[in-house]
């Protein structure tokens, strides 16, 4: 994982991020931004004026420019800053990757609308064993690639929410368990255990069921059929002789 591994190692900025990402990545995450809804639009004019800015032309030239030559300048020309990476990334995961965002808040069980995340809720610091179930699921789901950016830049953005992410990434990677996952299967294995002994004696005195039934049936024809024979078997009585006279 190209980012995760960048961001553990060298540590990565939102504007390393940004650089880091290929071309198509980039020209896909300022496309997404400009044919997102944005409330009020605060974030398109956001990029405008860092178009403006990189190019040093004046903020009307900009909003005169086609959708599609802001959207090559900002992918190609603009450093932009941390807040408009932010927006970048959003709007790429929302309007592109939807997919990857649903599948990570649908694990962690967070109330979303394809995507977004409910004003209401309150994040605080996701746990190990949630985390790893998710994490997996992307794996599981997605190109690693787009897992791969899209981890990073939630930890990224928020380090303290996703503080045990790191954990979860080095014991996905080295094939390992996390203290929770080893909790959880420690749980489960006593109640597997029951289950399997518990199928195991119910097929016993199924099969046991069935043979004495089998031997039942079998003693009243055993017992026909002997007396059948012997029957047969039995010798003749002799014919009585005629009396003289």
């Amino acid at each position: 994982m190209e980012f995760w591994d960048a961001l553990q190692n060298k540590g990565l900025t939102p504007a390393r991020l940004w650089l880091k990402m290929d071309i198509v990545s980039r020209v896909e995450a300022a496309e997404s931004l400009y044919n997102h809804d944005w409330e009020g639009d605060p974030v398109t004019h956001e990029a405008n004026m860092e178009i403006a800015g990189a190019l040093r032309f004046r903020p009307v030239a900009i909003k005169k420019m086609s959708k599609a030559d802001r959207i090559n300048y900002l992918a190609k020309a603009v450093r932009p800053s941390r807040s408009l990476i932010s927006s970048l990334m959003l709007s790429l995961h929302l309007e592109n990757r939807s997919g990857v965002m649903v599948t990570f808040l649908d694990e962690l069980e967070v109330p979303h609308d394809g995507g977004l995340i409910d004003e209401d809720y309150e994040f605080s610091e996701v746990q190990k064993g949630p985390l790893t179930k998710a994490v997996k699921a992307l794996l599981a789901g997605h190109p690693v690639e787009h897992v791969d950016l899209y981890l990073a830049t939630l930890y990224m953005m928020d380090p303290a929410t996703w503080k045990n992410l790191g954990e979860v990434m080095g014991a996905i990677s080295t094939g390992q368990t996390t203290e929770s996952e080893a909790d959880d299967e420690a749980k489960a294995a006593p109640k597997a255990a029951k289950k399997t002994a518990k199928k195991a004696a119910k097929k016993t005195t199924k099969k046991t069921t069935k043979k004495a039934a089998t031997k039942t049936e079998v003693e009243p024809k055993a017992a026909k059929k002997t007396t059948k024979k012997t029957t047969k078997k039995a010798p003749a009585k002799p014919k009585a002789k005629p009396k003289s006279k």
